[in-house]
Parts: structure tokens; sequence; C-alpha cells
């Protein structure tokens, strides 16, 4: 990078003419631009005209005094590099100028080998701080041409954060962000099937477990996809994270599962998915041997019902059952509708005479059922336990055999087959 200090331009206010036509003549040589002030009144001028890199000024000046000159400029910009000429006599405004805390105090007269040793060594902050303020620039823009929200951080601090980032939590600037939070990993919500951890190693060790990832954001509902990328950057470790809105495409995806394992009349799950949920418990009861109850209901005749009412009543008579059934059974049962008018039920850590009880309950409930001015209906019920020799089908099948024998014995009631021969 060129240090070059003739990239630098300098105010310089001295009042003395014979100090000043000396000393403008070494800047001339060493500098870009200079602008030559007489005082602090034509100096403020000057500065407010043409914001130069370094201002150099005289202490002890009529009019405006170089300290009140410095106070002025730092009011209009607080990280302006200023450096006063000064005699030994003017000892009068040290401690006002060491309070200051400016670049240099130069000794008139000003040694010029001295001057250009600090002039090179400003120089170089300079250009070092105006480089970093043009590649900060350079990387906010492309932040903020992106389509996805993005920042740059380690998780507790913000090093860039594009606009979008700034608008979706109401901040104009990462400063005021940190008035709403103690440190970045708190805008994540917890929301079933997003990543969300209280450290940072938690939730990369999350994001990197996972094939899809989503964040919820607390300033919103609206789900996130999240991609987040590691870098290096003088021994520190900071990540790029992009955050893209796929709220829309969230819920579509959510809507399709439901409605591919649910049935879409009475929004139970539907045969396909208590399919799987079987397979699951069965393997589980072979794995560990816990007990395992089957329970098959059937609307005792509902055909002469969808005859006599037709079948929106019947569709509405299933609607209130599985309403019902919904309400009456433990959070771990499983419950589906096996299709017609068929419903099926699986308890696990559930023996066969607290299944035949649970069944009795559910069967006398339904039957006085409020049904709002639907047709009052009975249900009969097949239930059956697992057994250790038990195929899936011969555990399914048993509890179908128990069904049918509820049926031709009388509806309305619970018919038990733990050791039932299967009847195909």
């Amino acid at each position: 990078m060129n240090y070059d200090s003739k990239q630098i331009t300098v105010l310089y206010a001295e009042d003395e003419e014979e100090a000043r036509e000396g000393f403008a003549k070494t800047l001339e040589r060493y500098t870009k631009e200079q602008y030559i002030a007489n005082d602090g009144e034509e100096a403020i001028e000057l500065y407010e005209k043409y914001h130069p890199d370094i201002v150099i000024t005289d202490i002890n000046m009529p009019k405006k005094n170089g300290i009140e000159l410095a106070e002025e400029i730092l009011e209009i910009n607080p990280e302006q590099i200023i450096m006063f000429t000064t005699a030994h006599t003017e000892s009068r405004y040290t401690l006002r100028a060491l309070e200051m805390q400016v670049e240099a105090y130069l000794i008139k007269p000003i040694n010029k080998n001295k001057f250009k040793e600090k002039l090179n060594h400003t120089t170089k902050n300079i250009i070092s701080n105006r480089e970093n303020a043009k590649n900060q620039k350079i990387i906010q823009a492309i932040l903020d041409s992106q389509s996805s929200i993005l920042v740059l951080t380690d998780f507790f601090n913000i090093e860039f954060a594009s606009k979008s980032f700034l608008k979706l939590f109401n901040v104009s600037c990462k400063e005021e962000f940190f008035f709403k939070y103690e440190n970045f990993i708190e805008i994540f919500k917890d929301m079933p099937g997003c990543i969300f951890e209280i450290t940072k190693d938690n939730f990369m060790e999350s994001y990197n477990s996972k094939e899809e990832t989503m964040v919820c954001l607390s300033e919103t509902k609206k789900i996130y996809q999240i991609n987040i990328d590691e870098i290096n950057i003088d021994k520190s470790i900071l990540y790029a994270i992009s955050l893209v809105d796929v709220t829309i495409l969230h819920n579509q995806r959510k809507k399709a599962l439901f409605e591919s394992f649910h049935d879409n009349l009475t929004s139970s799950y539907n045969r396909l998915m208590f399919d799987k949920l079987l397979d699951k418990e069965y393997l589980r009861f072979v794995r560990h041997q816990r007990p395992l109850c089957l329970a098959i209901f059937d609307i005792d005749h509902f055909k002469v019902i969808n005859d006599t009412h037709g079948h929106l009543t019947g569709d509405r008579i299933l609607m209130a059952l599985a309403d019902f059934f919904h309400k009456n059974i433990r959070d771990i049962d499983i419950f589906a509708r096996w299709g017609g008018e068929e419903f099926v039920l699986l308890m696990g850590e559930t023996q066969i005479d607290e299944a035949q009880k649970v069944c009795e309950k559910l069967i006398c409930g339904v039957e006085n059922m409020e049904t709002n001015n639907l047709p009052n209906i009975t249900i009969s019920a097949g239930v059956t336990e697992i057994d250790k020799d038990d195929s899936r089908d011969d555990f399914f099948q048993r509890a179908d055999n128990a069904l049918y024998d509820a049926k031709r014995s009388g509806r309305n009631q619970v018919v038990v087959n733990n050791k039932y021969e299967v009847r195909f």
C-alpha cells in the first residue's frame, strides 16, 4: 500500500506571517493540498469548505485561538487529526491541549525532519483508515445488493449487517441492535422443526447435523432458511450468515405433509400414517416386549344412516365421532380413521384389561354423545393384546376378528380376543 504523504491534505493556521510562509513551503513540498489561514476564524471557514485530512494550528492566535479552533472542529468531526504548534512560553494552554489528546505538539521553530517523520507516521494511519473505510463500504454494498438477509458475526457481536437485516429488526445500525439484544444468538426463537440453541457451539452442532436448516426469528413468526459459512480473519473466526424467507414454502410443505398423513374429513391420522406408526410400535414391542393393545371400532348400521339421512349427515357423524375420540383418549394413544366408518386405536404401555375398560368407556360415551341434531349412534369394538409370537398382521387380524364378533353378537359392545385363532 502506498503511504506517500503527497496524498494528504492539510489546513494550517498561523497568525505570524514569517512563520506561516516558511512552514507553508514545507507543507507544499510534503503534502497534496494546503489551505493556509491567518487566524482561527479564517481556519474554521476553510475547514468547513475543504475538510482536510490534518489540521495544524498555532495555539496562541487572535480572534480564535488554537484551542478554541480545535474544540470547534472536533464538534464537527470527533475523529479529526489535529496538531498544535506552540512556543515554550505558551504553557498556560498546555493543560487544555493535553486534555484534547491531539496527534502532536510541534515546538517552534519546527524541526523539518521531525515533522516529516511525524507526517509519515500520521499519513500511514490516515491511508490505512481510508482503505479500511473503503473496504467496509464495499462489503456493506455487497451485503445490501443481495436478495437474502446477510450478517457477519461471531454470534455475540456483529461486524457487518445488510440493510435488510437492520430493517427486519427495526433498527438503524448495529449499535442500536444491541439495545434490544445482548448478543446475536438471542434473535432465534424456539419453534418445532427449527434450530434453536442458547450457545454458539450447540447452534453450530445442530446446524451441521441437519440436512435442512430452518430458523424462526424472535421479531417475526416467519421461517427462514439459514446458511452459515465460517471465515477465518486474523486468527479470529467469523460466520457469514444468510437468511432467506421460506415461510410460504414451509407452510405449503407443512400443509402437504399434514394432508398426506391425515384424513381430510376428520383430521385424524389416515391409514397410511397408522400403518407407519403400527410398524414402529410393533418393532418396539419386538425389542422390548412392552404391553401393546389394538382396538378397531365400527359405527353400527352406518349404511342405514347414510341411506336415510344422506351422506352429508354421515360425514358430520364421522367428524363428530372423531372429535369425541380426540378429546377422550390419552396423548400417547394413536388414533386413526382406517376407512369408511372404521377407526383404529393403538394403546402403548397398556394391558388387555385396561384396554377393555378404555373401549367400554368410549362406547358408553358415544352412545350418550351430544350430536347437535344428528342421529344418535352406537359403535362396536374389537380389542386384543399383542403376543410374543405374533406377526404384525396376526396382531391386527385378531382385533378385526374380535370386531366381527362384536357386530355379529349384537353390536354396541366390546369383544376381547387375546388368543384368538387367526381367520382369513
